[in-house]
């Protein structure tokens, strides 16, 4: 794992109030980013940066961040188990989730101990209110992640009128070939849909199709090719191109 100049613990008294913020994730120009727009920062700094969540897990018990911000793109089961792994340690950092998210994988963060979940797309001072929130160990969630219209109807633009069909079949139980012979189609062309469906959603498993209100999230197509999920190793403990992070917005 490569580390990106972690603060030495010798610094850890000169600037108490001065709340340190660690990052987990694999895209060199996001931490970079980062490490910009905390630098004009007067009350969080940069603490350390790894590229795996099992090394990143072995520096907060050395550095011990305030906050530690993890890349949802290392795979939503990998990242539940780094979460739930910090809460179960009760390491005294603030997990914060960022990445293209879906309604369901927020609130999933949230449920296993993030207390912070945000676009990496959102403007600079969103994610700074964000990194403030969680350092104060308050709960924080971005608006247009969680938000649903009271009384709004389930089904969205986004999805054709089959793939209605078929996400309505799959919330059943049914499988592909199943789902094939209640619609008269092929079965290539059910996995095609179902395939679609996982895209709109950004999800990997066919159970999280099936979470109520799920069909609320369809707000948009992901951009870009999706990464593939990383195993987190965290056994060994206990026994789509996401958006770089503007530098040029207003700071803290």
């Amino acid at each position: 794992m490569q580390v990106e100049s972690p603060v030495p613990k010798n610094m850890a008294g000169i600037h108490p109030e001065v709340k340190a913020v660690a990052v987990c994730d694999t895209e060199p120009i996001a931490i970079e980013g980062l490490r910009a727009i905390l630098s004009r920062c007067a009350d969080l700094r940069f603490g350390f940066a790894g590229t795996s969540l099992l090394g990143c897990i072995q520096l907060v018990q050395e550095e011990v961040p305030a906050v530690l911000i993890i890349d949802n793109s290392f795979g939503t089961a990998a990242v539940t188990d780094c979460l739930k792994h910090l809460r179960d340690s009760a390491y005294a950092v603030a997990p914060v989730v960022w990445g293209d998210l879906s309604t369901a994988e927020a609130r999933s963060m949230l449920q296993h101990g993030a207390l912070g979940v945000v676009h990496k797309s959102a403007p600079t001072a969103t994610l700074i209110e964000c990194l403030r929130a969680a350092a104060a160990g308050i709960t924080w969630t971005e608006n247009n992640i969680l938000w649903r219209p009271e009384g709004a109807n389930h089904t969205n633009s986004h999805l054709t009128a089959r793939e209605t069909q078929v996400l309505a079949l799959i919330e059943k139980g049914l499988g592909d070939r199943d789902i094939a012979v209640q619609l008269g189609i092929t079965l290539g062309t059910a996995k095609l849909h179902v395939r679609h469906l996982f895209a709109k959603a950004r999800v990997h498993r066919r159970t999280a199709l099936m979470e109520p209100g799920l069909r609320g999230s369809y707000r948009r197509k992901r951009s870009g090719r999706s990464r593939p999920a990383f195993s987190s190793g965290f056994d060994d403990l206990t026994s789509g191109h996401p958006a770089a992070i503007s530098v040029e917005e207003p700071l803290c």
